[in-house]
């Protein structure tokens, strides 16, 4: 097993992937609108913030698999983290 192969960097990219694609799609809708709070406050009003984080999911997803083969331990930690975020959309969705 690999030294590097351990679930702490699994979880700091799990958690900072979301945020940095979160961070690109709101400043691609940043266009329609005058600022960002503006557009972050569209995305509230209509409910939508779950819609934006369950799609910043997907590159985890795609991490997950690619680690899953080679280095297990990172690939757990970017599965737990996923699916902490996965209750966090499911409490923004029930919001």
């Amino acid at each position: 097993m690999n030294n590097k192969d351990n679930s702490s960097i699994g979880v700091i990219v799990g958690l900072l992937l979301p945020i940095i694609i979160m961070t690109i799609i709101i400043g691609m809708s940043k266009i329609n609108f005058e600022s960002i709070n503006a557009t972050i406050q569209h995305f509230i009003r209509y409910n939508l913030m779950y819609k934006i984080l369950s799609l910043s999911l997907m590159p985890n997803a795609g991490l997950f698999l690619f680690w899953s083969k080679n280095k297990i331990n990172q690939a757990r930690g970017v599965l737990l983290i996923t699916l902490l975020y996965g209750v966090f959309v499911i409490i923004l969705y029930l919001k």
